[in-house]
């Protein structure tokens, strides 16, 4: 059965909600390993990752890594940057509740990895997020080498896609 975009959103958040504390950083543990482990990151020099809300797995371990991290920043304008983060980086709460670089360089091309976070997905690889099009407006302009969703959990909907979803290369989930 087909459902809608918003119907999957919710059924996916009400999921992700369920999940307590211990089993959430169990699973985040076991993501970062299976990241760790993909050939494309061993190579990549340049990712970019995301800073969790809402339940999302949480990737800073990542952080440790000897490569160069971004973090995106985000418009009013629906658009986004994204931003070197090292230990000067300044942090802040943007509307959405979500901290963001507020300094440092702007990197949007030669990004060689960039772990997006999901919601769900479709059996056609297209990311279910929470509805803005933040990823989808920055790869339609910008190309990254490979993209990869991150799952709390391998939810699966049966919904939709349209014309300006970006198919992505891989998923990760526990």
């Amino acid at each position: 059965m087909i459902i809608s975009k918003s119907d999957a959103r919710a059924l996916a958040l009400e999921h992700r909600n369920r999940i307590n504390r211990l089993s959430h950083s169990q699973k985040s543990i076991i993501i970062i390993d299976k990241i760790k482990n993909l050939d494309v990151y061993k190579k990549a020099s340049i990712v970019a990752i995301y800073y969790p809300i809402r339940n999302e797995v949480d990737l800073r371990e990542l952080l440790y890594d000897n490569k160069t991290f971004l973090f995106p920043r985000t418009y009013k304008n629906f658009q986004m940057d994204f931003i070197k983060v090292d230990d000067k980086t300044i942090w802040e709460r943007n509307k959405f509740g979500i901290f963001e670089p507020q300094n440092g360089i702007i990197i949007n091309e030669g990004i060689d990895l960039m772990l997006i976070p999901c919601l769900a997905k479709n059996n056609s690889n297209l990311r279910l997020g929470y509805g803005a099009g933040f990823y989808d407006r920055f790869l339609f302009k910008h190309n990254v080498d490979f993209k990869v969703g991150i799952l709390m959990d391998d939810l699966t909907y049966n919904f939709i896609g349209e014309d300006f979803d970006i198919k992505l290369d891989l998923f990760i989930s526990n």
